[in-house]
């Protein structure tokens, strides 16, 4: 080994952060193992998993990174005048830190999606979210002793990865980078989150390097200025995101002809093994739904931003074959106004009991209702559906399509 690479390497097996990854690598394992159970094929879910244990590893990044900020300020490096800037000191200060929490994870990633490439948003968003704590760890250590500045780093930290989910708005959880619950197969990361996490890392890390000198008013006002430009930017880009920082997959997705009569299945890549059930349900449903116009010559797809004309569905691996037909079932009806969640159809029937009905006929068996499949004072509609003949069905179906209930301009259910 060469003079510099034996200096490297003996400059990262000093700082405290490489002596405890293994321990950090152990606990992040285990906490995406109560997420991988084996049961998701998307590779990407298992890494967004993965990424998602930066909440434990990046406040610890950012202690780390105060503690040795806070050498620094102890030895009075910070209050010199060095032919680098400030900002090349602290780089040289924390980097061993960063890399090492990005490894943590990285090796996470590769032990939980089978060695698969990692996709480059959820690379970037582990390091944004580092980037974080790293310049919180640097603001601290460079007016505390490290004996103060790391511990609280360390629960500041925490308490920014994990208390914004129990507040509203709900974007604001997706400014910290910790996306626990990214992201299922029809979706992936949403490049308008991984931009407000983004503006949120810049903003931090501009402060921490105005304040790495000596204190003016015009540091403190640029500062200001940051920390409201950072904010309304995040908000910007967060904002329309709602709960979950996702946007459609726009990839993957394979369709194939359904039957005779036009109809056609588009399902992701993950659920290609499903096919056959699901092949399976459309058949029974097309024999035992007559008059269901939504079946014929439709576009089934799991796509969950599709165009107009096409139904979305869901086949996860822990299809059924009653869970299967549900999904058609659910094209079959019309929704109910998104302005009247929870009500029934202008005729009194709950959406609910009308699925039951449909998934019913379709596999041949009654639901009980003491098994919780429907309210106890549906079922006997139930199997008065049950027992209709085709022309009675086809009516029933007809009018439960022509009463759909509608809003007001008020947006109440009329």
């Amino acid at each position: 080994m060469t003079r510099a690479g034996t200096s490297l390497a003996a400059r990262y097996l000093r700082e405290p952060l490489p002596i405890i990854a293994p321990v950090l690598l152990v606990l992040a394992l285990g906490h995406v193992g109560t997420y991988i159970d084996g049961a998701d094929r998307y590779a990407l879910a298992s890494w967004a998993h993965s990424v998602s244990t930066v909440f434990l590893i990046a406040p610890v990044v950012g202690a780390s990174a105060a503690w040795s900020v806070s050498r620094l300020r102890s030895a009075g490096f910070l209050e010199r005048r060095w032919p680098r800037g400030r900002a090349a000191i602290y780089l040289d200060a924390t980097w061993v830190s960063a890399a090492t929490g990005l490894l943590v994870i990285a090796v996470t990633g590769l032990i939980a999606a089978g060695f698969t490439a990692p996709p480059p948003a959820l690379v970037a968003l582990a390091a944004l979210a580092i980037m974080q704590m790293v310049a919180l760890g640097v603001l601290l250590g460079r007016f505390l002793a490290g004996i103060y500045s790391a511990p609280l780093t360390l629960l500041g930290g925490y308490l920014w990865m994990v208390m914004p989910m129990a507040f509203e708005p709900l974007w604001l959880r997706h400014l910290n980078g910790h996306w626990p619950d990214c992201c299922s197969v029809p979706y992936e990361p949403s490049l308008r989150g991984l931009g407000a996490v983004a503006a949120v890392s810049i903003g931090l890390s501009v402060i921490a390097l105005l304040y790495a000198g000596r204190l003016t008013r015009g540091r403190i006002a640029l500062s200001l200025v940051a920390a409201a430009v950072a904010a309304a930017t995040a908000s910007y880009l967060a904002a329309p995101l709602g709960g979950e920082p996702v946007q459609a997959r726009s990839n993957g997705l394979k369709c194939a002809p359904l039957g005779h009569d036009g109809a056609s299945l588009c399902l992701f890549t993950e659920h290609e093994p499903e096919r056959t059930l699901a092949e399976d349900a459309y058949r029974r449903a097309y024999d035992a739904w007559p008059g269901a116009k939504a079946l014929r010559g439709s576009v089934f797809t799991e796509m969950v931003d599709p165009a107009t004309n096409q139904h979305v569905v869901q086949f996860g691996r822990s299809l059924s074959d009653s869970s299967a037909v549900a999904e058609f079932a659910g094209a079959v009806l019309p929704p109910v106004p998104i302005c009247a969640p929870g009500k029934p159809y202008a005729n009194g029937l709950l959406r609910e009991t009308a699925m039951v009905a449909l998934v019913s006929r379709a596999t041949g068996s009654l639901p009980m209702a003491d098994q919780g499949a429907i309210p106890p004072e549906d079922e006997v509609l139930v199997e008065q559906i049950f027992a209709y003949g085709a022309d009675a069905f086809s009516e029933w179906l007809k009018d439960v399509s022509a009463t759909v209930s509608q809003c007001d301009r008020e947006g109440i259910s009329s």
